[in-house]
């Protein structure tokens, strides 16, 4: 700005800043530094409580929200949760609460900015500030909820050895007290700010898809686009932080959410049914093209970034780890002790969550069956679908007690949700519905790349699991289905004649209907080799004897397709030049090379 008084305004909140960042030794005293803390963040406070009486569209299109915001989230990095917490007058109570109150103004506002607009986001004044300003909020959100001092609440409760003195032990309860303080007062002031997020974010993102589906002319840039989603995925971890401070309070809003969602959701792909009638009623090849209309685009959008919040909050990346229930998830569905009430109905919200998901995608996948051509049925929210489930199956089902700390609450209890799908009912259940629908994806789409990765990785994610999965995994009818597709397609070529898909189909060991056949062969072969390998995994127990056969039926499958062909070239019966053999190379290449 050229003006000289918000120029010198900038210049004094720069000087806040950089005093907001003195640290080590330059106090003198223990006393010096609370005192010095207090009477700024008294003063920031108050800065605060003046600027949010002031129009919205003015306070957060300007340099000054961005300036404060900066201040907030690097007084939280100096001093830390646990020095902030012995301050007096409240000040981390009240602090928590100009971050809710910052944050909830914030998200409403670009909200509101966006809708004016008609969800062009090209047209949005001062996004940029606001979005700079949101993430300095959700990195100081994320630096409290994850303080090291905070993380170890509740371990050490009533582990005070007979060796310490009573004045310890005192000391040791005294501060355990205040962590307890602490997570409550964080948790009751903070868990607003998610359910404003999670809605304010779901809203934007379907005036976003509304606005591009209805211009069909609109400039999409794929770099932009991919930095949006990368930002927006980083996000949403940070949410998820946010989230699992109060996590009954963070399902109850999704769970509305998706109770809203959901209905409309199941009558749009109720509607995909339409189209088979239509085409069989016009006779012969005919064919009616199904265009999404900016509702239904909206409608699929809010759908789709619903699922990646409740796997943000349910889940956690495990790329290379155990996979694990996550800690606030296990301690907030905690049995005994006191708030049983609220953790018994955490536990409920958290399994009628999955199993509305579960539902969704069984839904979604009867509907392939019949219509798999009609985009209605959106193969981007399947790949979403199979992410969460990728995360959730795997640290879900069968978990192992001894990496928990089931006492950890100090009531004696075990996480509920730990047993929700740890019994052999429940489990199998489970691990059936993972591999039905990745069964149902491999067959109806089958050139849908990422549905085609997203549903090998689950397959692979599972057979990794253990000794008990792989054994429910031998046991479930849809696994041994899959193997006979293996058997039936592991010589059929991309080019082979409706002839030899239905050779294939009706020579297998079990009754193949002829259309999964002829989608399965349709998958490209790195795509085959994925699922072959998840196929050798799931079967690689030497006691399981179910496992063992259908291992063996695979591996005699690949001899005999290979081989044959080496055969077939040795004694020249076709000719290397030939297309159909040189699409056989290409198969043995690239899912046995």
């Amino acid at each position: 700005s050229t003006n000289p008084k918000d120029s010198m305004a900038h210049a004094i909140r720069q000087v806040l800043l950089q005093l907001s960042s003195i640290t080590g030794d330059i106090y003198t005293s223990m006393e010096l530094k609370v005192g010095y803390a207090t009477y700024f963040l008294e003063g920031v406070l108050s800065l605060l409580s003046t600027l949010l009486t002031s129009p919205k569209e003015e306070l957060w299109s300007s340099r000054e929200c961005m300036d404060v915001c900066t201040i907030l989230c690097r007084l939280v990095a100096n001093y830390r949760v646990k020095f902030l917490s012995s301050l007096s007058s409240n000040i981390l109570e009240r602090f928590c609460q100009a971050l809710q109150t910052i944050g909830t103004s914030i998200l409403n506002q670009s909200l509101i900015e966006l809708q004016k607009v008609q969800g062009d986001v090209e047209m949005v004044d001062d996004a940029d500030v606001r979005e700079d300003a949101l993430g300095q909020i959700m990195e100081c959100v994320v630096l409290m909820v994850e303080d090291p001092w905070l993380i170890v609440l509740h371990k050490t409760q009533f582990s005070f050895g007979l060796e310490k003195s009573l004045e310890q032990q005192e000391e040791e309860m005294e501060e355990e007290r205040r962590r307890t303080w602490v997570a409550t007062t964080m948790a009751t002031t903070l868990a607003p700010l998610y359910s404003t997020y999670t809605t304010c974010r779901v809203q934007s993102a379907k005036l976003e898809e509304h606005y591009i589906t209805s211009n069909a002319d609109a400039d999409l840039d794929e770099l932009r686009e991919e930095i949006s989603a990368t930002h927006l995925e980083e996000e949403m971890t940070s949410a998820s932080s946010l989230g699992r401070v109060h996590v009954s309070s963070a399902m109850n809003c999704l769970s509305s959410l998706f109770g809203q969602c959901l209905p409309q959701l199941r009558e749009l792909f109720e509607a995909s049914a339409d189209r088979t009638t239509l085409t069989s009623a016009i006779g012969g090849g005919g064919s009616v093209e199904v265009e999404i209309t900016p509702d239904a685009a909206a409608l699929l959008e809010e759908a789709r970034l619903l699922v990646v919040c409740a796997c943000h909050l349910l889940t956690d990346d495990n790329a290379g780890e155990t996979p694990l229930v996550p800690d606030a998830i296990v301690k907030s569905t905690m049995a005994g002790g006191s708030g049983s009430a609220e953790q018994e109905a955490t536990t409920a919200a958290v399994v009628g969550l999955v199993n509305s998901l579960v539902s969704l995608a069984e839904f979604q996948a009867s509907r392939i069956a019949v219509s798999p051509a009609d985009p209605r049925l959106s193969p981007l929210l399947a790949k979403t679908l199979l992410w969460f489930f990728h995360r959730w199956a795997p640290a879900y089902i069968l978990p192992n007690l001894s990496e928990y700390d089931v006492n950890s609450s100090g009531g004696g209890g075990s996480g509920r949700i730990l047993t929700s799908w740890g019994t052999d009912e429940s489990s199998q259940q489970a691990i059936s519905f993972c591999v039905t629908l990745c069964l149902h994806y491999h067959c109806y789409w089958p050139q849908e790349k990422q549905v085609q990765e997203g549903a090998a990785s689950l397959l692979l994610a599972l057979s990794k699991r253990g000794k008990d999965v792989r054994t429910l995994l031998s046991q479930c009818p849809s696994f041994e289905q899959l193997a006979t597709l293996h058997v039936a397609t592991a010589g059929l070529r991309h080019n082979a004649s409706e002839s030899e898909i239905a050779s294939a189909a009706s020579g297998s060991s079990s009754s193949l209907p002829v259309d999964m056949v002829r989608g399965y062969q349709r998958m490209p072969y790195v795509d085959r080799a994925r699922v072959l390998t998840a196929l050798l995994v799931g079967t690689s127990q030497t006691e399981d004897v179910k496992g063992a056969a259908i291992l063996g039926g695979c591996l005699s499958a690949i001899d005999a397709s290979f081989s044959g062909f080496v055969q077939a070239l040795s004694n020249k019966q076709v000719r290397p030049d030939d297309i159909n053999a040189q699409e056989m190379a290409c198969l043995c290449v690239e899912m046995y090379g």
